[in-house]
This record gives structure tokens, sequence and C-alpha cells, in this order.
């Protein structure tokens, strides 16, 4: 998506909302994530509200990164994502208006 960013707006009042992207398996060898985001709104409790995993092809989830944070501007987190086949998970809770943008998923030596 090129011009293009993903949100979620914390509309809804049950905890059990979220939002995420999920990729194709693909192979992760020597691979990173790069991604930007902001998060804003939530209460004062902090929590997890941003989450990077992998899950394995016999669906074991791994937990990569994860932010609770309240960010006004953009924020990186960078990856290096382990060696196999993996869907990369990116998930975000609605405790907090959250948008992401610019993931990048490429050979870590490609990164600057």
């Amino acid at each position: 998506m090129n011009g293009h960013y993903a949100g979620m707006v914390s509309t809804q009042p049950s905890r059990e909302y979220a939002a995420g992207l999920r990729s194709d398996y693909m192979d992760t060898t020597d691979t990173c994530l790069e991604l930007y985001y902001q998060a804003t709104g939530f209460g004062s409790r902090q929590h997890t509200i941003l989450r990077v995993s992998v899950m394995t092809e016999d669906m074991k989830l791994h937990e990569l990164a994860s932010t609770g944070e309240n960010q006004t501007s953009w924020v990186r987190i960078f990856v290096k994502l382990p060696d196999g086949f993996h869907r990369i998970i990116i998930d975000g809770t609605h405790n907090s208006d959250i948008s992401v943008d610019d993931v990048v998923v490429q050979a870590c030596g490609r990164f600057g």
C-alpha cells in the first residue's frame, strides 16, 4: 500500500475487540521487520496495545515485540524475524486509537 496506513479507532467498549494484520506464511530466514505506529487515547492502566508476533507452521505463536506506550508521534519498531517459515502477525487492542504505517519485511542487510 503506497501512501496509506492502517488504523483502528477505540470505539467499542469490550476488551475482547482487537484488530490485526496477518501475512501469508513466508521464509523469514535472515529477514527483519520494520514498522511505525502511533497510539493515543487509552486510559491510565498500562497494558499491551500493539504486538508483533510470528506463528510457526505448527501453529506456535512467538511474540517478538510489544508496547503499551501512548505515542502521539510516529515510533519505529524493528525486529529480527526468526529463521524458518512463519506467518507475521501485528495485533492491536481496542483500548487505544492505533495507526500502523510503513510496514517493511526484507533482508536485514537492506535496512539502513
